[in-house]
């Protein structure tokens, strides 16, 4: 896809959306996209059939979300209701014929009753029509999902209908055993012996499981901050993936992209009394850190349970290598 491609006709359709239950519209969507790419469904024809049904419950499940099974329904019917003057995004049709706007569904057997299909609304299927324009509404979909009420919940169902999505759970599966085994502070295998894929499934998993437990805020800063539906809180390694730093919630925080950067460089570490440090800049140093040296002292925010709070022994290593080196020079 290219980098450029911006869907904007479908940016504005789902940020008009509702999202009553954070999953169940941007999941139908998502396995709709699938079967167009698959040649079973298109722009103007998407039947509401046992397949769809099918492969609705399936995403649903391997998201968490059991109990959206059998609901596929529910969101078929909604994405084509009006509402505060918003254009549905899609019409309901019976054998080839709009439906009449107005007609309600409160069962699965009362939308069938009334249409078998749906047809995207045009300036809405025109994207739809070549593989590009499909990855760029599968991208927003993305995007658009962890902005609900339940951003965990959002992100689980993009790793779950990612195509990593079995490596993503093999990390997420070792990333929860990890926490009651003796914590240690680095990778049984170094950074540069793994692939590709290795590396998104365990930085998505990191994300997907670190993030709500600080509230998807800056542990430093209390910075909580989304725009366009992405979030800025970032998944940060305290002895940094570049050392071999382990891959276990006791060595990551959560931290704003600034301050990430700068506890990468060792500008500022945590105490022992979980508190910032910073560094301080020597004489004409041409240094400038006073967007964080502000923040010295500050008690960090950190999870309440003690299985998941930074390990004391990364804390120290990080203000040993890393912030040390800067004020032994």
């Amino acid at each position: 896809m290219s980098a450029h491609y911006t869907p904007e006709p479908w940016i504005r359709a789902l940020r008009s959306e509702s999202l009553s239950h954070p999953l169940y519209k941007p999941a139908l969507l998502l396995v709709v996209l699938d079967a167009i790419d698959r040649g079973q469904a298109s722009p103007l024809t998407v039947l509401f059939d046992e397949r769809l049904e099918a492969s609705f419950d399936e995403l649903l499940a391997r998201a968490g979300e059991p109990r959206g099974a059998g609901k596929c329904w529910q969101p078929f019917f909604h994405l084509a209701t009006h509402a505060r003057g918003r254009s549905p995004v899609w019409h309901l049709t019976r054998a080839g014929a709009l439906v009449e706007p107005g007609k309600r569904a409160k069962s699965r057997g009362g939308l069938r009753r009334i249409a078998d299909a749906a047809r995207f609304r045009s300036e809405l299927a025109d994207h739809l029509v070549t593989p590009v324009g499909r990855a760029g509404v599968r991208e927003e979909i993305y995007r658009w999902v962890t902005l609900g009420a339940d951003p965990e919940a959002g992100l689980r169902l993009v790793a779950a209908h990612h195509p990593a999505w079995p490596a993503i759970r093999s990390e997420l599966a070792g990333l929860r055993e990890a926490v009651d085994r003796p914590f240690r502070l680095f990778r049984e295998h170094p950074e540069v012996h793994l692939s590709e894929q290795t590396r998104y499934a365990r930085d998505t998993a990191l994300r997907l499981e670190i993030l709500p437990l600080y509230d998807y805020r800056c542990a430093l800063c209390d910075l909580r901050l989304r725009y366009h539906h992405t979030i800025e809180a970032t998944a940060a390694h305290i002895v940094p993936v570049r050392a071999s730093g382990a891959d276990d919630l006791r060595n990551v925080i959560t931290l704003c992209r600034t301050h990430h950067w700068a506890f990468d460089e060792g500008f500022w570490s945590v105490d022992e009394g979980e508190r910032a440090i910073v560094l301080e800049p020597e004489g004409d140093d041409t240094t400038d850190l006073a967007a964080i040296q502000q923040l010295r002292g500050k008690k960090l925010r950190l999870p309440a349970q003690d299985a998941t709070r930074p390990h004391k022994a990364a804390l120290e290593w990080h203000r040993e290598h890393l912030f040390l080196r800067h004020c032994s020079r």
